[in-house]
């Protein structure tokens, strides 16, 4: 007597668990890969292949928990040495310098011109001579002996071009020598643009270029033409 039923049933039942065993442990390998919890426990961090996650699960390091093994923020805003915060991405801009080294203030640009003059050559030279002139209020002050003569023929040089500027290296000029005087002019004057000027010049007469320069000066350099 033949027993087709149990037969049949047996390998059904076997055909099934073989064609379902690919699928398992396809679903096996790829909880290992990710991480995730597999039957038969909780994944760590070895099977998860993240290095930062700690047993805790909380991915800081143990250390303080903050992510940092000083105990700092090491993203936070930076801190200038006066205490004030600079925002994460920005630098921090220079200090601008105030006034002279030392603390001094820068002294203001002049109305006019503010000159001193040092005559004589050196190791003979006479006690400095100041000249101020505010062109705006015409007005002329120091202890050059004509101050207000002066300040009108510098403010005609200073209109009419440079008369601070030395004469120029190949320039033709006469040897007629005109004397002496050596005045050196130091100081500040608005140029005919109206933008201050530092002046640093001197003048002589030991040759027809430079006789003329220091004529052009006017009053400015007259009182000292014939001083040693």
């Amino acid at each position: 007597m033949t027993r087709t039923g149990p037969r049949t049933t047996h390998r059904w039942t076997t055909t099934v668990g073989v064609a379902l065993l690919p699928l398992v442990l396809l679903l096996g390998g790829c909880g290992q890969g990710t991480g995730t919890a597999a039957p038969g426990g909780p994944a760590t961090a070895a099977a998860s292949g993240d290095p930062t996650t700690a047993p805790g699960g909380d991915g800081m390091d143990s250390t303080d928990g903050t992510g940092s093994t000083d105990g700092t923020d090491s993203t936070g805003p930076a801190q200038e040495p006066d205490g004030t915060t600079v925002p994460t991405g920005e630098v921090a801009p220079l200090p601008v310098p105030s006034g002279l080294p030392g603390g001094a203030p820068l002294p203001p640009d002049p109305a006019g011109a503010d000159l001193t003059l040092v005559v004589g050559p050196p190791g003979a030279q006479q006690p400095p001579v100041t000249l101020v002139c505010d062109w705006t209020a015409g007005a002329a002050s120091g202890t050059h002996p004509q101050a207000a003569q002066a300040c009108a023929d510098l403010r005609a040089a200073v209109t009419a071009g440079d008369p601070f500027a030395p004469v120029a290296p190949d320039a033709m000029c006469t040897q007629q020598y005109g004397g002496d005087a050596v005045v050196e002019v130091t100081g500040a004057v608005l140029a005919a643009d109206g933008a201050p000027v530092d002046v640093a010049a001197v003048y002589t007469l030991t040759d027809g270029c430079e006789t003329r320069r220091f004529t052009a000066m006017g009053a400015v350099l007259a009182p000292y033409r014939g001083s040693v």
